[in-house]
């Protein structure tokens, strides 16, 4: 096929999104979106991008639930940001993580896939349910806070922002964003960030 011509052009895309199941369900249903899928160590992922709006109302709903493959039983979890364009799902069946999907805009990222794919099949109680829909989890009988969550969006936890400061010498938040895609997305642990960057300076110095 080396020598097939081809014609190729952009397309533009108006959402992406990511799709995690335990199960091996068929596969996503045809609509105007691209779909690959990536094997899981449990489950399957789906990458997603639409040249299309994403369907509203009723339509949209239903074409949620065929996404998970979500059995009648299933305690249904949901964040939605219109404004933003950001949509989140998680099912669980038995208290265990089924399957999730998140939708956004094109400027809006996704969680990273291997945060999420670790908690597929998961025990999720409380207010872990929450902590799913940022992407990341942790659990309330954890002690150590040498690697807490800082970034919910992107699962950066403090360990690594430390160990990124000091290494790269990392002198502002938007280096930070740069390197490790933390405060990139919500923005709500810019602050923090800030704090903890001035924390690492004071200790080891300028690291100008």
């Amino acid at each position: 096929m080396k020598a097939t011509p081809v014609n190729v052009r952009a397309v533009t895309t108006f959402w992406q999104g990511m799709l995690l199941r335990r199960a091996e369900l068929p596969l996503p249903p045809r609509g105007p979106y691209y779909w690959a899928r990536v094997p899981l160590l449990v489950g399957q992922a789906f990458e997603l991008a639409g040249w299309e709006p994403l369907p509203n109302g009723r339509s949209f709903e239903t074409w949620i639930t065929k996404l998970l493959g979500a059995p009648a039983d299933v305690e249904l979890v949901s964040y939605t940001d219109p404004g933003r364009g950001a949509f989140r799902y998680a099912s669980l069946v038995g208290r265990r993580l089924d399957s999730c999907l998140f939708l956004a805009g094109a400027a809006v990222a996704s969680p990273p896939r291997d945060a999420i794919a670790a908690l597929i099949g998961s025990e999720i109680t409380g207010e872990g349910r929450a902590s799913v829909l940022c992407g990341h989890f942790r659990s309330s009988d954890t002690t150590d806070d040498t690697d807490r969550t800082v970034c919910a969006c992107f699962a950066v936890g403090l360990r690594t922002l430390h160990g990124a400061i000091l290494e790269s010498r990392l002198t502002s938040v938007a280096e930070i964003g740069a390197s490790l895609h933390a405060g990139t997305n919500c923005g709500s642990c810019i602050p923090e960030l800030a704090a903890i960057l001035r924390d690492a300076r004071a200790t080891v110095g300028n690291l100008a």
